[in-house]
């Protein structure tokens, strides 16, 4: 008893105790937001009926808690990578000359958020965008996202001016000016893709309704957006969910396995400039990972002209060549909970997982044949992202985005360069969805004034 008293009223330090107190606030708090999703998963329906909505108020009130610490604490830098094999470009093939021209984002030495145009023939940048996060911070809403560690630059692209559009990946559509000024701000969970309508507009993915940001729902509701490039104003939106249960695939979307909050991810939106015999100008052709499914969809009818489900795996950036001809980068993953890791366990047609490649379909003779075994061939891996440009030669640009590294492979399966943007003599930048242009595909005048 006595042991029990001196332990009750011993002294102890004004800091441990503010130590335990915050984490027990913090434990309680993750626990409690963990508590959500479990109650929201498929199968323990008894805890969904006995406490009802009262679990989603305390979910909401714990994540804005969570989010409000977060605020005060520092966030590993996540774009910088440790790298020593080579500095800038590595050619492979000495006798090649490249005269096209790379965008990409990434972080100066201060890894603050920059993009660059680099000319491939002549080694060097030709030109630098920096990104005002200050600005952007304080114009957005849903600014919590957008953070100087953090902010990407996703998937830049130059307008006629000079101006790039871009997003952070889960933050606001952003342009600025070739002086790094901000012109104008769509405030919303914008992510992934951008690219321009046969109009024009911006086309881009965004999270209509984003849990657990402000409305918390079971899955996150994936949609498109049209984006008036001079003024930033939305023309336009329509949700995955609605083409896919308006054309009857309620099975792809709730007949296959156990659901989870992001259903779809939708990571590619991209439109079809030119008619011919397959398919009209303004058609969209979509990628959603989580659902290894690519389709082409005619707005104008809000029909899907055809739907894919495999055989490509967690599939990023999806493109139309002509003649009835697309494209897909296939990241090949697969979970690691659908296999056993006991070799003797797999028989030999078990699909090899991790395996990066470029498909073909066909939509003359609805075939699906593989062009471009990445993994196998050269060793280029990434379980996420990843793009990729079918080249007019016939060869392919590469983003091998978790390594941070750019490719081009020649159409006889040879490696032809290799990039990386180094911020140290043992580091570099990490990318995030770089395009290939050709000189005559940009133009000029901007970096000239």
């Amino acid at each position: 008893m006595k042991f029990i008293e001196n332990l009750m009223f011993k002294k102890i330090s004004l800091w441990m105790f503010l130590l335990s107190f915050i984490a027990f606030i913090l434990i309680s708090l993750i626990l409690i937001w963990s508590l959500y999703y479990i109650y929201n998963a498929p199968y323990p329906h008894g805890l969904k009926i006995k406490f009802g909505n009262k679990v989603n108020t305390v979910a909401k009130f714990t994540d804005d808690s969570l989010r409000l610490v977060n605020s005060f604490t520092a966030t590993i830098e996540p774009r910088k990578i440790e790298f020593k094999k080579f500095q800038g470009i590595k050619n492979y093939d000495k006798n090649f000359t490249d005269k096209g021209f790379i965008l990409y984002s990434s972080v100066d030495k201060e890894t603050n958020p920059i993009t660059v145009l680099f000319d491939i023939d002549k080694k060097e940048k030709v030109f630098v965008w920096k990104w005002p996060v200050k600005d952007i911070f304080d114009n957005s809403t849903i600014g919590k996202k957008v953070t100087k560690c953090c902010f990407r630059g996703q998937h830049p692209i130059i307008m006629e001016n000079g101006d790039l559009v871009s997003n952070s990946s889960q933050g606001p559509l952003v342009r600025i000016n070739k002086n790094s000024e901000l012109v104008w701000l769509v405030d919303r969970q914008t992510h992934h893709s951008i690219s321009l309508n046969h109009n024009g507009n911006i086309v881009v993915p965004v999270v209509s309704q984003s849990p657990p940001d402000k409305n918390i729902n079971p899955t996150r509701e994936d949609g498109y957006i049209v984006v008036d490039p001079n003024t930033g104003k939305v023309i336009f939106e329509e949700n995955i969910r609605d083409i896919l249960e308006i054309n009857s695939y309620v099975g792809l979307l709730y007949g296959i396995g156990t659901p989870e909050q992001d259903l779809i991810h939708l990571n590619d939106v991209e439109t079809i400039l030119d008619t011919d015999e397959f398919v009209r100008k303004g058609d969209l052709v979509f990628s959603l990972r989580n659902l290894s499914t690519v389709f082409l969809y005619r707005p104008s009818s809000k029909k899907i002209i055809w739907l894919k489900n495999g055989p490509w795996l967690k599939q990023h950036d999806v493109d139309y060549l002509g003649d009835g001809i697309f494209t897909i980068f296939d990241n090949g993953v697969v979970d690691d909970n659908y296999f056993s890791e006991i070799k003797e366990n797999q028989p030999e047609h078990r699909y090899q997982k991790n395996h990066n490649s470029i498909k073909k379909y066909d939509m003359k003779n609805d075939t699906i044949t593989e062009i471009f075994s990445l993994t196998e061939n050269h060793g280029i891996f990434t379980p996420s992202q990843g793009l990729h440009r079918i080249l007019r030669n016939k060869d392919v640009f590469i983003e091998e985005s978790d390594s941070a590294i750019l490719h081009r492979v020649s159409k006889n399966q040879k490696l032809i360069w290799s990039y990386v943007h180094n911020i140290s003599n043992d580091s570099i930048g990490s990318q995030h969805w770089s395009r290939y242009y050709y000189e005559d595909e940009l133009n000029f005048d901007f970096i000239k004034k």
